[in-house]
C-alpha cells in the first residue's frame, strides 16, 4: 500500500506507486491527508500512471496496471 501523506502528491509519492504498479499490478493509495481532495488526486494519479481505476472506498484508491512483462503478469483478466 502506498500513502498520500501531508506533502500530498510528489514526484517521489508518484514514483512508489509506478513501482507498486509494476511490481504487484493492483495496489491500494490510502489518503492521510487531503481526504477532500482524494478523486482529483486520484484523477491526477491514473492521467500520470497510465493505470486503471478499480474502486474507492472510504480514503483508499484501488488501482489495476497490467505489467509490461507477460511473464511476470500475476493477474489474468477474462477475455471478451
Amino acid at each position: 500500500m502506498v500513502q498520500i501523506g501531508k506533502n500530498g502528491l510528489t514526484e517521489a509519492s508518484l514514483s512508489t506507486i509506478e513501482k507498486a504498479l509494476n511490481d504487484h499490478e493492483l495496489i491500494k493509495v490510502k489518503f492521510l491527508y487531503y481526504k477532500g481532495n482524494r478523486q482529483e488526486i486520484s484523477n491526477e494519479i491514473i492521467m500520470k500512471t497510465k493505470a486503471e481505476f478499480v474502486e474507492i472506498i472510504g480514503n483508499i484508491l484501488i488501482l489495476y496496471k497490467e505489467s509490461g512483462d507477460i511473464n511476470k503478469s500475476k493477474i489474468v483478466l477474462p477475455k471478451d
